[in-house]
């Protein structure tokens, strides 16, 4: 009730004091004409008026103080004081809150880059009681359809399990257009109900679109997908889609909030399980069989693991993890009855599922970003300290500037601490400046740093939102009383009598800390260097490592035939025909298929058992690829030794395959591996393959990734089907690609070939998040460079200023002016050495302590580390050379006849 008196008088002190004004003249005029009608004259009535009621003035100040909030108003006055101080020096103000600008904007992007990636909940009612099913290692637990039916069905999760695939590709035909990928997810029954997403428009899935025999072929469309394929059309409910030849009903429009449960992967589409048979949609799974394992039977076997699962659960629910492992178990059976290996068994016992915590769902895009958002925020924060010291300096050098006016104020009356607070205001209102400035360029450096370094997550990602501008603006606080600490220290120290006597008390010490503060900001930009250049070395030798294929004169398509519902009789023809196809164009030079592709994402592991005595034979998960007799040659892979898969290595003949030189080596040692055979069973068998030759080790499964022991088998005798083309030009590369994707697109108009790209444009969006933290790391690096050498330039630009008497005097006695300019630049150098020495010191040890927390190439560089030391120091010396040309100049004259 206090303050909002004080506020309320504050507010209408004016009238309150013009009233008050008004009535004490009414009271004088009273007064003097009782004193008239007493027999006075009016001049001395009026005295005697004033003598009787008081002084008016000091009842006016009284009364305005009474009215008034004078701390307030003297807070108000200084903040008055210390705008017309910045006002008067606008390139100083300016450069100020342009380099607090671009800190506190990279700090607000980056960190609504982070926030939006690592922190943000999943856009669904009450996303704390979401819990993921986990496997041991914290990836998804991978469930059988069949399981997901028995965990909903009843018990504590009755209808509280969203179980999903992974994303497929599925071509999409409108109105007679041609057709267009499009990426689909299928979902359980009760996937929305337990998410607690309803729809827009129409109804979502329900278990009853899932269920054995539905009526019909549904599905709920992305709000993204309603606007940009359907235009938005109003009668979107109802309407019917070609989905890969089959015909889709759509029954509902997602919220635009809402994208699916994973981000970076968006889904456009929502099945029921039941129709990615139909689709021939082959989703990610773990198949344990003995023999072919048709898409028909994944719906109701427990023996394809290809469903992840999302599990509301509210506080309270006990019993859950009960039921998911009871409900797991016949899974679990379902295995064991196929898989007879003893250490197998034991693996697939010890991996038990069970319920993790997870309000932002499970996402790969997440977990890849996770190293290069804290090694981002790190930078960032590098780059925040780097910018207070900056500030901080050439604040306190304004105030040592400033000596003989502020010992003017304190010979007035002004307090030490007042003196101190105008300094704190100084730096509050350059840090409120640079703040707003950041938000504007962090509104646009957000969505461009989102492109850069998570493009599959760009336009799914919240902005800078009034909460993030909160933190802003507490951090924004913090930072300017900080950066005015301390000039507001100096100037409490200040006394009349030094600046009378012409010298500023502490400017030794003030000139020592800005001294210290400027080799502060040289070693973060030594270490911020030394991280870039660590970074961009370590991708320079990525890829200049030769990844066992040829990049730029590849190109690679994919597609599926079980989409476009070729028959099975068929499919070696149409095969046949797209290699003619291609080669009917000039610079082709060779054409293959392959089930997987290198660099697609896509990998088949199968438990290996070779045979034969004295051996190291690895038996687990043995990564394996299908090829045709023309893959070697169209990536250009070196074949070492044998021979490379024959056109009559097919149903008619004995079983072969072709090994990596890595697997040849972790086997057979020294041993030829030639003629020796391998199966996928613990027992030999006629299934049992020959080793027929060992290919050059190549990087398929990510650029970073060393080459992995690898088997390769024939498409003719494997019942995977190629889903990939590769054709080897001569050449440019990028040319041949637009040529033959018009060339095969209109042989095999029925096909949907997508992801058409040489393996070179592969490579570098397979990089671009490590291509775009390297940049990123390089400009916080150079801007701290840049702030380092302003940094220099102020100080001892000021130290040229204070010490000009003294250089006058040491030119006039006969100084050369070139050993001036030295002794100037040796000073800068000096500041240099020392802030490349401490940084130096922090490059070497970062690493060791973050460096596994860290993104994948940071280490102690030596040739990085040496190139920034040497950065650091040349910057300092930039620094000092307009201050060092500026001493060399001094007219001893002119500033003797001056002083």
């Amino acid at each position: 009730m206090k303050l909002w008196t004080k506020l309320r008088h504050l507010l209408g002190r004016r009238a309150r004091v013009a009233r008050l004004e008004e009535e004490m003249r009414t009271h004088i005029e009273q007064l003097t004409e009782e004193n008239v009608r007493r027999g006075l004259d009016r001049v001395e009535a009026r005295r005697q008026a004033h003598l009787a009621f008081g002084n008016v003035l000091a009842t006016r100040e009284e009364t305005e103080d009474a009215l008034g909030w004078p701390s307030l108003e003297a807070w108000v006055h200084d903040l008055r004081v210390a705008w017309r101080g910045l006002s008067r020096r606008p390139a100083f103000a300016l450069s100020l809150i342009a380099v607090l600008m671009l800190g506190t904007g990279a700090t607000t992007a980056v960190f609504s880059l982070v926030r939006g990636v690592l922190l943000e909940p999943l856009p669904v009612p009450h996303p704390e009681e979401l819990h993921l099913v986990c496997a041991p290692n914290g990836d998804p637990f991978e469930l059988s359809a069949p399981t997901v039916d028995r965990l909903g069905r009843e018990g504590v999760l009755a209808g509280r399990v969203a179980g999903y695939s992974s994303n497929s590709r599925a071509a999409l035909r409108l109105e007679g257009a041609p057709a267009q990928p499009t990426t689909v997810q299928f979902v359980s029954g009760n996937f929305f109900a337990a998410l607690g997403v309803s729809t827009v428009r129409g109804r979502a899935l329900n278990p009853a679109d899932d269920a054995p025999g539905a009526p019909q072929a549904v599905a709920v469309v992305s709000h993204a997908f309603w606007q940009n394929k359907l235009a938005g059309a109003a009668d979107v409910v109802g309407r019917v889609i070609d989905l890969n030849g089959q015909s889709i009903t759509i029954v509902g429009v997602a919220p635009k909030s809402f994208t699916g449960v994973s981000l970076g992967d968006t889904g456009e589409l929502w099945l029921p399980l039941g129709l990615h048979a139909p689709l021939r949609c082959s989703p990610s799974a773990w198949t344990i069989s003995d023999g072919p394992f048709p898409l028909e039977a994944w719906r109701q076997s427990d023996n394809a693991a290809w469903l992840s699962a999302l599990v509301r659960l509210p506080a309270g629910g006990s019993g859950a993890q009960g039921q998911l492992e009871a409900g797991w178990r016949p899974q679990l059976d379902a295995a064991l009855r196929i898989v007879t290996d003893p250490k197998t068994v034991q693996d697939f016992r010890s991996r038990v599922p069970s319920l993790v915590p997870s309000p932002r769902g499970y996402s790969s895009t997440r977990d890849e970003f996770r190293r290069v958002g804290l090694t981002l925020t790190l930078l960032v924060a590098a780059v925040v300290l780097v910018t207070a010291a900056n500030s901080a300096t050439l604040l306190l050098l304004r105030v040592l500037s400033r000596g003989r006016e502020l010992g003017v104020r304190l010979a007035l009356g002004a307090g030490q601490w007042r003196l101190a607070r105008s300094a704190l205001m100084e730096g509050l209102l350059l840090a409120l400046a640079g703040a707003t400035g950041g938000v504007l360029l962090s509104l646009w450096l957000t969505p461009l740093l989102t492109t850069w370094l998570v493009p599959s997550a760009s336009g799914n990602l919240p902005g800078v939102d009034w909460q993030l501008i909160g933190v802003l603006a507490a951090l924004t606080v913090g930072l300017g009383l900080a950066i005015g600490a301390a000039p507001a220290w100096l100037s409490a120290r200040l006394s009349p009598q030094s600046i009378l006597q012409q010298r500023a008390l502490g400017a030794g010490g003030s000139l020592r800390l800005g001294r210290g503060l400027i080799v502060a900001q040289l070693a973060l930009s030594v270490m911020l260097i030394s991280i870039a250049g660590a970074l961009a070395l370590d991708l320079r030798r990525v890829l200049a490592a030769h990844p066992g294929y040829e990049r730029s004169t590849v190109v690679q398509a994919f597609f599926s035939l079980q989409a476009a519902r070729i028959p099975a009789e068929k499919q070696d023809a149409v095969l046949e025909h797209i290699r003619l196809a291609a080669r009917e164009l000039p610079q082709v030079r060779s054409v293959g298929f392959a089930a997987s592709g290198v660099l697609s994402g896509s990998r088949s592991r199968s438990g290996t058992y070779f045979r034969g005595e004295g051996i190291n034979a690895p038996r687990d998960n043995i990564q394996h690829e299908c090829i045709d007799a023309g893959y070697f040659e169209a990536m250009g892979m070196s074949l070492r030794r044998g021979r490379a898969i024959a056109a009559t290595d097919d149903a008619a003949h004995p079983p072969v395959a072709v090994i990596s030189e890595r697997l040849a080596r972790e086997v057979f040692g020294g041993a030829d591996p030639i003629g020796r055979r391998f199966g996928f069973d613990t027992n030999a068998g006629p299934e049992d393959r020959e080793i027929v030759g060992i290919v050059a080790d190549a990087r398929v499964n990510g650029v970073r990734e060393l080459p992995p022991a690898l088997i390769y088998t024939p498409l003719a005798q494997w019942q995977s089907r190629p889903s990939c083309l590769v054709v080897r030009v001569a050449g440019d590369g990028v040319a041949a690609r637009v040529e033959l994707q018009k060339k095969i697109s209109a042989a095999e108009p029925g096909i949907l070939f997508t992801r058409w790209a040489t393996l070179e444009e592969r490579t570098q969006r397979w990089i671009g998040n490590d291509l775009a933290t390297v940049r990123l790391t390089a400009g916080f690096g150079l801007l701290a460079t840049l702030l380092a050498v302003i940094g220099v330039l102020g100080a001892l630009g000021y130290l040229v200023a204070s010490r000009s008497r003294e250089i006058a005097v040491r030119l006039a006695i006969g100084a050369e002016p070139g050993r001036v300019w030295r002794g100037v630049l040796l000073d800068a150098a000096t500041l240099g050495v020392l802030g490349a020495t401490i940084g130096v010191g922090l490059a070497f040890l970062l690493p060791r302590l973050l460096g596994s927390w860290m993104m994948a190439g940071l280490r102690a560089d030596g040739t990085a580390i040496a190139l920034a030391a040497a950065a650091g120091l040349l910057a300092a010396v930039i620094g000092g050379l307009l201050p060092a040309r500026r001493a060399a100049k001094v007219d001893p004259l002119a500033l003797l006849r001056a002083e």
